[in-house]
C-alpha cells in the first residue's frame, strides 16, 4: 500500500503540482492525497499532514519537500580542530 501511495503521489506532483508550486513554495512541505487529488502545503511537515488529515480523515498521504527530491535528510558532521 505504501509503495502505491508514493508512486501515485510522485506522479500527481510531477503532472499537476510542480508547475504550480515551484519555485515560489520551495522549501515548504506538501502532503498529497493522490486518490482524491488533494494537497496541503505548509512550512512544517507535521502541519501539512494535520491539514490533510482534517480534510481527508481516512486518506493516505505522500509527503515531500517542494523543490527537493527528499522530505528530510539525516546526517551528521564533524568539526575539525
Amino acid at each position: 500500500m505504501l509503495e502505491k501511495v508514493a508512486k501515485l503521489g510522485k506522479k500527481f506532483y510531477r503532472e499537476h503540482l510542480r508547475a504550480v508550486l515551484e519555485p515560489q513554495e520551495n522549501g515548504k512541505f506538501v502532503a498529497i492525497e493522490p486518490w482524491q487529488e488533494k494537497y496541503f502545503v505548509h512550512e512544517k511537515a507535521a502541519y501539512a499532514l494535520e491539514q490533510g488529515q482534517s480534510q481527508v480523515p481516512d486518506g493516505y498521504f505522500y509527503l515531500m519537500k517542494i523543490g527537493s527530491p527528499y522530505a528530510f535528510t539525516i546526517g551528521k558532521y564533524a568539526k575539525s580542530k
